[in-house]
């Protein structure tokens, strides 16, 4: 239960499109698909690479080049675990100072992955298709801290009931949690936000 609802809210987080599927709100790639995808421009960089195993290094440097200094504290990268593999993973084999192990504990993120001394956090809620369709967003670098804020209403609360079913030897388990998403800085078609978007062309 507790699983399911931490992928809720990590869906929610980066993919919610405001729909009744994300309890009407917006995540990350959602609010970036509203400022317009088709060029570079803000805080997007709309790449020429079709498929996440055609990235380059040059395409990862520029991603990081368009966060603003003051997001840099708790930058850290979020993919798919097909994109570590595919883009991280891939570039680390002909990328000095690739993608290894570190210790970031100083940054609240413990022993993860990173890809030239900056971190890489994984989320099954991002894209994890190779080819993706056009303005698929793969990458998302920044300190998400800045951008969004994530609230709790009531803590989760689950309860166990053996009555409800004692004729067919049944349990029946009861999860309740409500949140709430808010990605508040995006940044605008000229100016980037605290977090930075990659896509597929």
């Amino acid at each position: 239960i507790t699983r399911a609802f931490a992928k809720a809210e990590d869906k929610a987080l980066l993919v919610g499109d405001g729909t009744t599927t994300y309890g009407g709100m917006k995540g990350f790639t959602q609010r970036f698909a509203d400022l317009g995808l088709s060029a570079n421009g803000g805080g997007l960089l709309y790449q020429a690479a079709s498929s996440m195993s055609g990235y380059t290094d040059a395409n990862l440097s520029s991603l990081i080049s368009l966060l603003p200094d003051y997001a840099w504290d708790n930058a850290c990268f979020v993919c798919s675990p097909a994109a570590l593999a595919l883009i991280f993973n891939r570039l680390s084999a002909t990328t000095p100072t690739g993608t290894s192990l570190a210790d970031f504990s100083t940054l609240n993120f413990n022993t993860r992955s990173n890809y030239r001394g900056l971190p890489i956090m994984v989320s099954n809620a991002m894209n994890s298709t190779d080819a993706a369709a056009a303005n698929t967003i793969d990458v998302l670098f920044g300190d998400f801290s800045r951008a969004a804020m994530i609230g709790d209403r009531l803590s989760l609360d689950i309860a166990l009931d053996e009555s409800y079913g004692f004729n067919t030897y049944s349990v029946y388990i009861r999860g309740v949690f409500r949140h709430d998403v808010n990605v508040h800085d995006f940044g605008t078609t000229t100016v980037a936000g605290p977090v930075v978007a990659m896509s597929q062309s």
